[in-house]
């Protein structure tokens, strides 16, 4: 039929080729095509494929020549290293070996994406075959830096400080009401059930909000340059694709006067966008979002030193002058040498926060530039949710409400303090301690607990509650805040028996809290040269899950479940 589109599949291969037929009849159409059919040997093992290419091999029609040439930081080419394409989307994975020259060849099918793995580094950068035609050849040179974690397992403990009790602190109970405009930070208090004269243990669950300002119309002006890791990796799973919908969806939210800039790295830096206010029409910074694709190595180094200079061209006091990094974390470049400069910019007055994406992050790097910046640091998995999580995140950490945050919990003497859970004990005296929480920003929620051992309880503990005295600096007004908070405990005679987690959600924010605190003891004691207590830590708070929550299938605990499952693992490798 005339005046139509027709699209070609010849052998197997979709979209090899259109004709476009005109409306007129009586009309002969004439379409020449070159073909060229795939003949080559491969073995299939499950879904990993092997080829074996004749010498002077070329593409064909449904599939295109690559040739990879893997090398290390200084050009040496990496030699009898394998490497890994697996197909986006699927899960078919095409291996083959380098050569002396470092060169590995792939006859790979068209239209399709592929993520480059070694055996010692996942998600280096992506070959994109989506809009390969004719008879395709792709050439590609990556940079191939072993990663300690995969290369020696051992070294995967982590140290205590990098212990990411960011799930702790993210999995807290959304039934507490915010602090409305002015009220800054709440403190809330309650226990995690009532006791009797049978009761041990006693839990107090400390939660801490914070204000939330609407659509960013108040707080100081923002002078921010988002500096976004554009390397080959983040082309894998949509990520860029996703992380660019959600910065769109920030910029609406920016006000006129709100001063923002763009940098997007791979092994080189671009501005995208040049510092400069928001304006009325935001058109022009959404169209320079839409414009950065994936491709590449990854340089944070760079980056960071341009987004820095951004901020710095229109710095001054009483805005929030900061650079916010969106990265998996993953480098080309030295760790060391990079929070070294990210310091020497946090000293002249520009703050630093990290959003790491993916599911698979640089965790110490990322929280060292944003602890030494004065930010957060957050993170948005690869799902769908990474727009919302997104916005919800680096809003957050650009509108301060508190400084300087400390918390006093006195108790009285049927109270034996056990724990503190969620943060560092600052001080510690006859009925009373100490922690601090630092900064907060406006959204956040943050959270501790303390167990208590009962000692001898009556029914009159009840009229002598515990008192949270909440101290910290307005971030807007910078006036000392005074707040005190009470929770006595609850005293019931047909307890029987306690299980002193009756709540479900408590149950779960128990559970998270023991196991983040376990983590943190097994890394002192791994840090140190204790296996034996490091593989103790993680062996005794699995039995205690078993106990208060048999049933860990919630996200965050079975998270935690399997990261302490995967460490004692390690601990059980390492000789």
């Amino acid at each position: 039929p005339i005046n139509n589109e027709y699209q070609l599949d010849i052998d197997g291969v979709e979209n090899f080729d259109f004709v476009d037929l005109p409306n007129r009849k009586l009309t002969i159409i004439e379409k020449t095509i070159t073909y060229e059919p795939t003949n080559i040997k491969e073995i299939i093992k499950n879904d990993t494929i092997t080829q074996t290419l004749m010498p002077g091999q070329g593409g064909t029609s449904g599939r295109a020549l690559t040739i990879l040439i893997a090398q290390d930081r200084k050009g040496t080419p990496c030699v009898n290293e394998v490497i890994y394409l697996q197909m986006l989307k699927d899960k078919r994975v095409y291996t083959a070996r380098t050569n002396k020259d470092g060169k590995a060849e792939f006859l790979l099918p068209k239209g399709k994406k592929y993520m480059i793995h070694f055996r010692y580094k996942k998600d280096v950068d992506v070959i994109d075959l989506s809009r390969s035609f004719g008879i395709g050849y792709k050439s590609k040179s990556v940079i191939y830096t072993p990663s300690d974690k995969l290369q020696h397992p051992e070294k995967y403990i982590p140290k205590p400080e990098a212990i990411f009790t960011d799930q702790f602190f993210n999995f807290i109970n959304k039934q507490f009401e915010r602090p409305k405009e002015g009220e800054g930070v709440i403190a809330y208090a309650r226990w995690g059930g009532d006791i009797n004269a049978n009761s041990k243990q006693a839990v107090l669950q400390l939660t801490f909000t914070s204000e939330t300002p609407p659509d960013h119309t108040i707080g100081p002006p923002l002078n921010i340059c988002l500096v976004i890791d554009k390397s080959g990796s983040m082309a894998g799973y949509d990520r860029i694709d996703k992380l660019k919908l959600a910065l769109i969806e920030y910029i609406n939210k920016l006000r006129p006067d709100d001063i923002i800039s763009i940098i997007a790295f791979d092994n080189y830096q671009k501005i995208v966008l040049p510092a400069q206010k928001v304006g009325i029409d935001k058109k022009q910074i959404k169209d320079a979002i839409e414009r950065i694709y994936a491709d590449g190595g990854t340089n944070i180094y760079k980056g960071l030193v341009y987004g820095y200079q951004e901020v710095l061209k229109n710095y001054r006091k009483g805005l929030v002058n900061r650079v916010v990094l969106l990265s998996d974390g993953y480098g080309s470049d030295d760790v060391d040498s990079t929070i070294f400069m990210s310091k020497s910019y946090n000293a002249k007055g520009v703050e630093c926060s990290a959003v790491g994406v993916g599911n698979d992050y640089n965790y110490p790097m990322l929280k060292s530039l944003a602890s030494s910046g004065g930010g957060l640091i957050h993170f948005v998995g690869d799902d769908d949710s990474m727009t919302k999580a997104f916005l919800e995140d680096l809003s957050s950490v650009l509108v301060p409400v508190a400084k300087n945050v400390k918390v006093e919990v006195t108790y009285n003497k049927h109270l034996l303090f056990a724990q503190l859970m969620g943060y560092p004990l600052e001080q510690k005296s006859d009925g009373k301690i100490n922690f601090k929480i630092k900064n907060f920003f406006s959204g956040l929620d943050q959270m501790a607990m303390v167990k208590f051992t009962l000692i001898d309880p009556t029914k009159d503990i009840e009229n002598i509650p515990v008192t949270i005295t909440l101290r910290y600096t307005d971030a807007r007004t910078n006036k000392p805040i005074e707040k005190i908070t009470t929770a006595p405990l609850k005293w019931s005679e047909t307890t029987g028996e306690l299980e002193y987690l009756l709540d479900l959600d408590q149950k779960k924010l128990y559970a998270t809290a023991v196991m983040n605190q376990s983590l943190k003891v097994m890394a002192e004691a791994f840090q140190v040269g204790d296996r034996t207590s490091a593989k103790a830590a993680l062996e005794n708070c699995m039995a205690e899950m078993k106990k208060i929550y048999p049933q860990a299938t919630e996200g965050q605990v079975n998270i935690l479940m399997e990261q302490m499952q995967e460490y004692l693992e390690i601990l059980n490798t390492i000789k």
